[in-house]
């Protein structure tokens, strides 16, 4: 994989190369795929193995774009990169600017939600003496 140019993931999970959105669906899956954080030079890249592109990332390198709700009553968070992964309500959090989080992955790795997946999130929380509590039935 040989680039030139800047690379950036948005807060809103798109791609962007040298300031044009990538349009291509394969190509946006392939970078959201491979990229991995390079702790010895401490930012993300997107890496073949042998060739790694640095990126800036705006927010989360994962954006929760959907959910879905299993038979077993598991909420599966649909990614960027066509990936899934299992929500863990107790990782869930919002900022006080409205941004909602969960950790994906099974680590601390936060992804961000698209706020058409917040809206999917109202169902299933309820709220008791003022506070708001995440329920699957």
């Amino acid at each position: 994989m040989k680039m030139q140019g800047k690379l950036k993931f948005t807060a809103d999970g798109r791609w962007v190369h040298e300031g044009e959105f990538v349009t291509h669906q394969g190509v946006a899956d392939y970078f959201s795929n491979h990229l991995v954080f390079d702790g010895e030079q401490g930012r993300y890249v997107v890496s073949d193995g042998f060739h790694a592109v640095p990126v800036e990332v705006e927010d989360t390198p994962v954006i929760i774009r959907t959910l879905s709700k299993g038979d077993d009553h598991s909420v599966t968070l649909h990614l960027n990169g066509e990936r899934l992964d299992r929500l863990r309500p107790e990782t869930l959090r919002c900022t006080k600017e409205g941004i909602w989080y969960a950790k994906v992955f099974e680590s601390s790795m936060p992804a961000r939600f698209l706020a058409s997946a917040v809206q999917l999130l109202i169902p299933f929380l309820e709220e008791r003496e003022g506070k708001y509590y995440f329920c699957i039935q």
